[in-house]
């Protein structure tokens, strides 16, 4: 063993290490200059040489210190390979224990059919059939299974429902609702491809509404309802931390969808105070007793919580962080407070009418082709 120290011409050496290749380094052992090579994965003092004894090469791990005085070296070659047994050791029962579960979860699938899997999932359900004491098996789609376990409305499961409507009907996949009073001709009439045209219309509104509460809102109405992607699959985990975003922006969505498709909303006004003065604020409690907004002082505003309270709480937070962003930090007079909430409604009215002309200008443009692609039909 060699635990000495070494003096050094100039009283501490070079113990500099490139992160990528280290760079090697000289040490005596036995009076003797060995060329040795840095290992960062072993310590930051440990270094790995080859040594010649009894005509043979052996590999030796060193601990090399540098002091005041110079340079010690110790062998620390023994501690080294019981700690590389020891991690071999660790690293081999690991994958025989990976090995194992991935044994036991083939071992499980294979005796499961594919129905119960997807039973067991909530995507198959079980019905009474015409015939005494035989069932059927029926698959539900995504929003099937949300709804019926509770964790969207009536109104939001009928919105979605009417979006993939008008999904399959513009990708002409479906015929449209009473195919019988569509006819053919000039008076008034409709042909498949108006039909088509008239759900893609409808889509595209029920896109610009979402994309009002935020640019999140519309992907998990597409990926849910008309991608038909669980949510599960969407997130990559089925743990309600990791799907709770996702679910608040599908409600959210869903209920801006049923908007532009008429049906009877369940949002209600309340009032928050901020320096004594009024602020509305839209609110909705779903199933499972979450408090959700829509707007916060006539700007699209998304945020779910366990209570009403928690909600108010939240939107003075944002309240006063748009305050901050227009009048700057510190105390203002309410004069000065009422006249920047103004001017907050003011810049979101203005951008719901930018984005209604834009709609407006998307919608003639679909009505154009809608009557061209009707000549078009009638002149065959």
């Amino acid at each position: 063993m060699t635990n000495g120290i070494q003096n050094t011409q100039h009283g501490k050496a070079n113990s500099t290490m490139n992160a990528i290749t280290p760079k090697p380094v000289m040490i005596q052992v036995g009076g003797v200059d060995v060329p040795a090579e840095p290992r960062p994965d072993l310590g930051r003092t440990i270094v790995e040489a080859w040594t010649q004894e009894g005509g043979e090469e052996i590999r030796r791990f060193f601990r090399v210190v540098t002091l005041p005085q110079g340079r010690q070296v110790t062998d620390v070659t023994v501690e080294v390979e019981r700690d590389l047994q020891q991690r071999l050791q660790r690293s081999q029962e690991r994958l025989d224990r990976e090995e194992q579960e991935a044994a036991l979860r083939m071992q499980r699938l294979a005796s499961q059919s594919p129905m119960s899997t997807r039973a067991q999932h909530g995507d198959l359900v079980s019905e009474h059939s015409d015939r005494p004491g035989v069932k059927r098996h029926r698959s539900r789609t995504p929003l099937q299974h949300l709804h019926a376990r509770r964790l969207v409305t009536g109104r939001q499961f009928s919105a979605g429902q009417s979006l993939v409507e008008d999904n399959q009907i513009s990708l002409m996949v479906r015929q449209p609702p009473e195919p019988g009073t569509v006819t053919v001709g000039d008076g008034g009439g409709g042909c498949f491809e108006t039909a088509a045209i008239e759900a893609a219309r409808r889509i595209e509104d029920a896109k610009q509404r979402c994309a009002r509460l935020g640019p999140t809102i519309w992907p998990a109405v597409r990926a849910v309802v008309i991608d038909e992607s669980p949510v599960s699959k969407v997130v990559g985990s089925e743990r309600s931390r990791d799907t709770k975003p996702l679910m608040t922006a599908l409600r959210a969505g869903l209920d801006a969808v049923g908007d532009g498709y008429g049906l009877p909303t369940a949002y209600v006004s309340a009032r928050l105070f901020v320096s004594d003065l009024h602020v509305e604020i839209e609110v909705v409690e779903d199933h499972d007793g979450l408090w959700r907004s829509r707007s916060l002082n006539g700007r699209p505003w998304v945020e779910e919580g366990r209570s009403l309270s928690e909600i108010h709480a939240a939107g003075k937070r944002e309240l006063r962080t748009r305050l901050d962003a227009i009048l700057g930090y510190g105390p203002h007079l309410k004069t000065t407070i009422a006249a920047a909430l103004d001017a907050d409604r003011t810049a979101a009215s203005r951008r719901e009418m930018t984005t209604a002309r834009m709609v407006a200008e998307a919608h003639e443009r679909l009505e154009r082709e809608a009557v061209m692609e009707r000549k078009r039909v009638l002149g065959r």
